[in-house]
């Protein structure tokens, strides 16, 4: 239970918060509370020391670590960080021989409660009693043993870093006032300004020692411990300078000495990964100790603005803008941005030609502040993508929300490489995607609403045919977050080798996972094979961006169907620690009318058709359905013999779900379809199809749009046929693959599991595709694998949580109606050229891409619709939005010099808080 004066911070049932701790020994129990008042941090602004409860961390945690004898030796220090002794003067102070105090001191040493430098003329250690944050905190949480021994510190580290500073917070001045830790910005993003001083460089820094530790992260270690880990795994991301590196080996941490050149290697990547630097804050304008790579969701320096909405305790000197002109919503500034300072919105004008303005966060600096104030939620708001009056429409109904205007840019550019690099941050396989998307951004683009949409798919699908030649591929690079891979302790296994689980296994791949696809059919590809005719997606486009995925490491097993070859419980006993399944709607879903086994599912049609290319039908085809995998059958049907082709269907012609495009084109390879009817029994004759009986749908949908067809009976006609393909839909086909799992089916077949991780009832199990979500899209799947990494990646990772801090890529579209569009280019748009031959008695497809020139010319028709926004008060001057842009859009200004003020832990209270506080209140009070 969290008790009442807690409930405003970050407690969670796995904290030790107990109310009714008790120290029996009365000479301890006084100790303890001296030692305890003299560490702590929670003195108020009129100096009264705080008033210790044997429930308060401080004081249990004391207690649970230290003998009575050790507590007394801290209390001879009589204060903290400013008395610094001997090991003479400590062995004095306690009457010890120095043997004796000497391990005793080293004992307390190893815990992290007595710390040591070598600031005096003959550079001997003199001990001290530092904070508990920086300080104590930090170096219990370093010791791995300390830790697995005692949970309770990460508990008493949270507590630390939260309570205290809670009640001071929105009084801290610019600069943090010499409490903890402080944001210095990514170097490269300020080597061109010329108003950066020394104290803003970490170059400045790392050069004035020349002793360097790595060491383990202490918050990400304490969020582990907690349950609340964000996926940023606990490794030696901490820098520890000068005598601190010492101090930090010698006592036993998780430590160990490095050089100069791995600590530029840990920050390159630190930035690569969007950490935050942060250094120590409380030695003044000569002196840190330390060097943090910090990720938002964990780091309890960044909470202290992020959850009090203070950002003076943290911020730099430095604020993020952007230049419109050259922002183009791609949206890498928003997913870095530790802190939900940069969100997307729109560049257009309103109607009215106003341009739309957003809110700004409120700040502490004229307003009455507390609890009421604070953002306990600030994990999850920091990651909010955009502003709700919409951005890019684009972007917005992409499922994967692909960067459109970034890639459609560089294609006017010319960039076609960065722009698949671009394209493949969200989307491993643009290839298939140029040839078999749905084109929703298309649906949505706002240059329809004048004449006609961007080919956005038509640009991608030019800029994916690099795909298609070995020599100009992207391979990304795979690692994890520190630069190597893990371990086969971290392996995951695939089952399916379509969309969704090629999806997947290029994102784990690429954040250094041991992959192992499962796939029961000989060749990969899923559905993207076997169900989608080779005259819309030829397979050598497919082979092309698979080769990409084997080059990376993942290994694939064909033949072998999971549930029958071998069954989850043996593949957990090989080793592997999670699971995403990914089969698709492999089967086809009956009608239930007389005769119906003499029909063919269309699923099965195409199947058979995609591995025989040669005459497996003759004469009349009727084939059943108004999707677009019903037109897939009905022009494979031809192809594959058939005299002639007939569709039938419920819908009317503006009812039929199939895509506008493929209507038309099955119609032109002499398709014909016939709207308004329903199968109603299948005529056989010796065993043969003769014909097909139909009766009229009078209608598809009720008033409230819910499927519901009706059906006069008395309208029934005979139509002769050959061959009946039943194409109204999929099933699963699950086999015993889930035998002696829990996860759970809906009536469907679909596999029920959570919308944003997709997990199941089985803890290790995960699913995605359309054996989740039912029949839809490649880029449906393709959006659900990347969504399986984040999820499988913390799982794996004990400690994590599979929704904090999360990124759940939703975006809202600008208001279309209320734009307004002075200028833009008026060229028409593109259209692809045709290879000669007849589309009807061939599988190659015959589509061109664009030229060169085409495309260039496409790209720029983009309106540019979306722009990202800086909300300045809330932006900490990290300087990571800048080296995620591709256009030169978003810099670092100085616009806080005030921030770059450096002070000492002992001159915060009279020279930062106590000044700062009196001023703040004498403006509320004019105010008011």
């Amino acid at each position: 239970m969290i008790p009442e004066k807690y409930k405003n911070y970050m407690f969670n049932e796995n904290d030790f918060l107990p109310q009714d701790y008790h120290v029996e020994d009365p000479e301890k129990r006084k100790l303890l509370k001296i030692a305890a008042a003299m560490i702590s941090d929670d003195i108020n602004v009129l100096g009264n020391p705080k008033k210790i409860s044997e429930n308060d961390p401080d004081y249990w945690l004391l207690d649970r670590l230290l003998t009575k004898e050790e507590v007394r030796m801290l209390v001879s220090f009589k204060k903290k960080r400013v008395v610094k002794l001997s090991i003479e003067e400590i062995a004095k102070r306690n009457e010890m021989d120095l043997v004796d105090a000497q391990n005793m001191v080293d004992h307390i040493c190893s815990l992290g409660l007595i710390e040591f430098d070598r600031e005096n003329e003959d550079h001997h250690r003199q001990y001290f009693v530092p904070k508990w944050v920086v300080g104590s905190g930090e170096y219990m949480m370093m010791t791995g043993n300390l830790v697995k021994e005692h949970p309770e510190v990460a508990t008493f580290f949270n507590y630390a870093s939260s309570v205290p500073v809670g009640k001071v917070a929105h009084m801290v001045p610019p600069g943090g006032g010499g409490l903890g830790m402080h944001v210095i910005p990514v170097e490269k993003a300020i080597e061109a300004n010329n108003q950066a001083v020394s104290l803003e460089k970490l170059s400045y820094w790392l050069k004035k020692y020349d002793k360097y530790c790595l060491d383990i992260c202490s918050c990400r270690r304490q969020q582990t411990v907690r349950g609340e880990g964000t996926g940023d795994i606990e490794d030696y991301w901490c820098i520890g300078l000068g005598d601190m590196a010492e101090y930090l080996v010698e006592t036993h941490k998780d430590a160990y000495y490095c050089t100069y050149e791995e600590v530029m290697e840990v920050l390159r990547k630190g930035e690569e990964r969007g950490y935050v630097h942060q250094i120590t804050n409380l030695d003044g304008e000569d002196k840190i100790v330390g060097i943090c790579n910090c990720p938002h969701g964990v780091c309890n320096a960044l909470r202290t603005s992020q959850l009090f909405n203070t950002p003076n305790m943290s911020a730099s000197s430095y604020r993020a803008h952007v230049d419109r002109n050259k922002c183009v919503a791609c949206g890498k500034c928003v997913e870095v941005c530790p802190v939900g300072a940069a969100k997307l919105g729109q560049k257009l004008c309103r109607a009215s030609g106003e341009e739309v303005t957003y809110p700004k966060m409120e700040l502490p600096d004229l307003v009455k502040w507390g609890p009421e104030k604070w953002n306990k939620n600030y994990r999850d708001t920091a990651k909010i993508n955009c502003y709700d009056t919409g951005t890019a429409p684009c972007k917005t109904a992409c499922p994967a929300h692909l960067a459109v205007q970034g890639y459609i840019r560089m294609a006017a550019e010319g960039r076609y490489m960065d722009a698949l690099k671009l394209i493949k941050h969200d989307n491993p396989l643009p290839a298939v995607c140029g040839a078999v998307c749905n084109r929703r951004c298309e649906d949505r683009c706002t240059r329809g609403t004048i004449d006609q949409p961007v080919a956005i798919d038509e640009i991608k699908k030019f800029i994916a045919a690099q795909e298609l030649n070995e020599e100009n591929r992207y391979i990304p690079e795979c690692h994890n977050d520190f630069g190597n891979m893990w371990s086969d302790d971290y392996k995951v296994a695939i089952i399916g080798a379509g969309p969704a689980g090629l999806s997947a296994a290029y994102y784990l791949r690429q954040n250094g996972y041991p992959v192992t696809v499962f796939e029961k059919e000989e060749d990969l590809g899923g559905m993207l094979r076997y169900g989608i005719p080779s005259y819309r997606l030829e397979r050598n486009v497919i082979d092309a961006e698979i080769d990409v995925i084997k080059a990376m490491g993942v290994e694939f097993k064909t033949g072998v169907e999971v549930g029958k070859d071998v069954t989850i419980q043996e593949l957990r006993d090989q080793g592997y620690k999670a699971f995403y399944i990914a089969i698709g709607m492999q089967a086809g879903r009956k009608a239930g009318i007389p005769n119906e086994e003499y029909a063919e599912s269309g699923v099965d049609f195409l199947r058979k058709a995609n591995k025989d290319h040669g005459k497996i039908l003759s004469g009349k085809t009727i084939v059943i359905g108004g999707g677009n995998v019903a037109i897939d059958v009905a022009r494979t049907a031809l192809r594959a013999g058939s005299d002639s082709v007939e569709m039938y269907c419920l819908e009317g012609p503006d009812e039929m779900p199939a895509a506008k495009d493929e209507i038309a084109e099955a119609k032109e390879e002499g398709v014909i379809i016939k709207n308004c009817w329903s199968p109603k029994e299948v005529v056989v004759e010796g065993g043969k199809v003769t014909g097909l009986v139909l009766k009229q749908c009078v209608q598809v949908f009720d008033k409230q749009g819910k499927f519901a067809p009706m059906y006069d009976e008395s309208e029934l006609k005979t139509v002769e046929c050959d061959n009946v393909l039943l194409s109204i839909g999929q099933a699963a086909a699950w086999g015993d693959l889930l035998k002696d799992t829990k996860v759970e089916l809906r009536g469907n077949g679909t596999a029920i599991a959570d919308q944003v991780t997709l997990q199941t009832a089985e803890p290790d199990i995960f699913v995605g595709g359309d054996i989740y979500h039912g029949a839809r899209f490649a880029i449906d799947a393709i959006a659900n694998g990347k969504d399986a990494m984040v999820s499988i990646h913390r799982y794996v990772h004990p400690g994590q949580s599979l929704t904090i801090g999360r990124d759940l890529r939703q975006f809202i579209e600008l208001d279309r109606e209320d734009i307004r569009i002075d200028s833009y280019d008026t060229a028409k748009r593109q259209a692809p050229g045709m290879k000669p031959g007849e589309a009807a008695k061939t599988y190659e497809d015959l589509r061109l891409p664009l030229t060169e020139e085409q495309v260039k010319a496409e790209a720029n028709r983009c309106l540019k619709c979306g722009a990202t926004t800086v909300d300045v008060n809330r932006c900490i001057g990290c300087g990571l939005c800048t080296t995620r842009c591709e256009f030169d859009a978003i810099r670092l200004e100085r616009d806080m010099p005030q921030n770059t003020r450096m002070l000492t832990a002992e001159e915060s209270k009279l020279k930062a808080i106590i000044p700062y506080a009196l001023k703040r209140e004498l403006k509320i009070k004019l105010k008011k």
